[in-house]
């Protein structure tokens, strides 16, 4: 049975109905926030989550990415919780005029820390507006003990 967890900000509580509606049963469909007075959402750190190691096949992670305070601790946490094969799927900027140091982050150290994380980059694409940049950025959690049964030459 398919599970999917759902990181998002109190404003973007559709997604819940949005994973429904395609097709994850409700039971299946997680949330974490550090606040919520809603029953499916569960109060937890996303750079510390209790749930069971390889527990879901999806992550979504909407417009909470600068909360962060650990960019690689997050991406450990959720590489953690993400099932081998599964997709993890997020949004991020690069302004190298925050004050979040999250959003000073490169796109080659972004790069870095999916590839220490067992991610492969699925999809990437990017929308530049002077020196800030947003990134959506979909990926799969590969296995490494399991070698390409077709190696590119």
């Amino acid at each position: 049975m398919e599970k999917i967890l759902l990181l998002t900000p109190l404003v973007l509580r559709d997604d819940y109905l949005i994973a429904w509606v395609y097709g994850f049963k409700w039971d299946n469909i997680y949330g974490i926030d550090l606040f919520s007075l809603h029953p499916k959402i569960q109060i937890m750190d996303m750079e510390d989550m209790n749930f069971k190691d390889n527990f879901f096949n999806n992550v979504t992670m909407s417009n909470v990415y600068g909360y962060q305070l650990d960019p690689e601790k997050c991406i450990t946490e959720i590489s953690r919780v993400l099932k081998p094969g599964g997709y993890f799927v997020f949004n991020s900027a690069y302004n190298p005029d925050s004050d979040l140091p999250v959003y000073k982050l490169k796109v080659n150290v972004l790069l870095e820390i999916f590839a220490r994380n067992n991610f492969e980059v699925v999809y990437h694409t990017h929308e530049t507006k002077g020196a800030n940049v947003s990134h959506i950025f979909s990926l799969q959690k590969i296995n490494p003990a399991i070698s390409n049964p077709d190696p590119v030459l």
